[in-house]
């Protein structure tokens, strides 16, 4: 019964420090944000709406970074304010270990970490590629802000090479289409190329067409005029890779590695989409670990203040350490699940290290 009481107890204010947190936290990157993109959104003519319209697509990826953040300062307040009020005290003397108190809280941060994943996994990518879009589509054609001009994408669909120099209509027309077409090995087998290719009726008919076979004695054109592109590509996805590079959902990251989806980057950076939403997901447990010593903290006496520093440190280094290693993943310098997992293992061996040594003590 005590403990049922204590766990209510705790988990409540655990929560309301950790969703305070967060909202501050979001809050303030949010604000940040718009301050930055402010000039820019008001010189597309979209007035006070289109700030809004900005930020409310910006919220997920928000929150995405505000989350972990957000249970380690939770965890610290909660802790700090117990040891205010002796209230540590009382628990520990009671019986409860460290380690159980931390364990009250593993149902909130497994709410949490589910919330996370969720956000991760479905409203970041829709959002930012939501984004992406109404940015591209609101730039003024010409500007300097205009990053679709003369700059051909290039994407891989089945085992297809394809070259875009220009799109139109949201994706619909295309001119400038050069398709390379390749071997099981993947060597270069033949082109074709197209002044243009309109889809319709679910379909790419393409126009202009002339076709290349390349074979050891060399290459011969052959003029086609018009033919129909079987392929899977749809007009949103081809508006997509045309976009800076944005978070994708693990069904989208799956479906690019096994090729049923186009793609254009290497296999590591869809490898690392799937093992990041799992791995920041689990984060919150971490965090809740690095705040656990500040359990130890004299604060009536007028010290500890050194368990409190090591905590938020610890916690604000493994966020930066992670930074660094999924831009290596992404990049291919390091294996994407080296690079997902090794901040995450590394810093819960710190951690239970610390928590052993201060029970020691």
């Amino acid at each position: 019964m005590k403990r049922r009481v204590l766990l209510r107890y705790l988990s409540r204010r655990f929560l309301a420090n950790t969703l305070g947190a967060i909202l501050g936290f979001t809050s303030l990157i949010e604000l940040l944000d718009v301050l930055n993109n402010a000039t820019d959104i008001l010189d597309r003519k979209l007035g006070v709406m289109g700030l809004v319209h900005y930020v409310l697509l910006r919220l997920p990826a928000t929150l995405d970074q505000a989350i972990t953040l957000g249970v380690l300062i939770g965890g610290v307040l909660t802790f700090v304010q117990a040891a205010r009020h002796n209230e540590l005290t009382a628990i520990r003397s009671a019986g409860i270990t460290i380690y159980q108190l931390g364990g009250l809280l593993l149902p909130c941060v497994a709410a949490i970490a589910f919330l996370h994943f969720l956000v991760a996994d479905q409203l970041v990518p829709r959002s930012a590629s939501a984004l992406s879009v109404w940015w591209q589509s609101t730039t003024p054609p010409g500007s300097d802000r205009d990053d679709s001009k003369d700059k051909p994408v290039w994407f891989r669909v089945g085992g297809e090479i394809v070259a875009v120099d220009h799109m139109f209509d949201g994706g619909h027309r295309l001119t400038g289409v050069h398709i390379y077409k390749r071997d099981a090995e993947g060597g270069l087998t033949g082109r074709i190329t197209a002044e243009q290719g309109n889809y319709k009726d679910g379909q790419w008919k393409l126009s202009g067409v002339v076709e290349t076979a390349i074979t050891p004695r060399g290459a011969t054109d052959k003029s086609v005029g018009n033919e129909t592109w079987d392929v899977r590509l749809t007009p949103a996805e081809v508006v997509e890779l045309g976009l800076p590079a944005s978070r994708l959902s693990m069904q989208a990251s799956r479906s690019a590695l096994e090729g049923s989806r186009p793609s254009n980057r290497a296999p590591s950076f869809y490898e690392m989409q799937i093992e990041e939403t799992y791995a920041s997901a689990l984060a919150a447990f971490v965090m809740l670990l690095l705040s656990l010593p500040v359990a130890f903290t004299p604060l009536r006496s007028g010290g500890g203040t050194g368990f409190l520093i090591a905590s938020l440190s610890l916690g604000l280094l493994y966020l930066l350490t992670n930074g660094v290693l999924n831009a290596f993943g992404e990049s291919g310098a390091l294996p994407p699940f080296v690079a997902t997992w090794a901040a995450l293992v590394i810093f819960t061996m710190v951690g239970t290290s610390l928590l052993l040594n201060l029970e020691d003590r």
